[in-house]
C-alpha cells in the first residue's frame, strides 16, 4: 500500500487501478489488478477518468456547406484551369 500511495502521489493523482498495476508490475511488484483496485477503493485513493475520444462523423454525406466545383469531369483544354489533389496517408520508417 505504501507503494501504491507514493505511485498516486508522483502520478498527481491522475493514475486508476489498471494504469497503477501496471506501474507496480513494471517496477517488478506481483499483484494482481483486482488487488490494485480493492486497496485503492479501501485508501480512498481514484484517478482521473480519461477524456472522450473524438469519433469520426459517419461517412455518405459530404459536410455542409462543400461544393463540388469539378462535377466529376476532369477534362482539361487549358493548362492551370483544374486542379485536382489526392491525399494518402501511409505510415512510412521516414520522419
Amino acid at each position: 500500500m505504501r507503494r501504491v500511495r507514493e505511485l498516486h502521489l508522483e502520478h498527481d493523482g491522475v493514475l486508476g487501478s489498471p494504469w497503477m498495476w501496471r506501474e507496480l508490475r513494471y517496477a517488478g511488484e506481483r499483484c494482481n489488478h483486482h488487488r490494485v483496485a480493492r486497496l485503492m477503493r479501501r485508501d480512498r485513493l481514484s484517478g482521473m477518468p480519461q477524456r472522450r475520444r473524438w469519433r469520426r462523423k459517419t461517412s455518405g454525406l459530404p459536410p455542409t456547406g462543400t461544393q463540388n466545383h469539378l462535377e466529376r469531369d476532369f477534362t482539361v483544354t487549358v493548362p492551370n484551369t483544374k486542379w485536382d489533389t489526392e491525399i494518402t496517408y501511409r505510415r512510412t520508417a521516414e520522419y
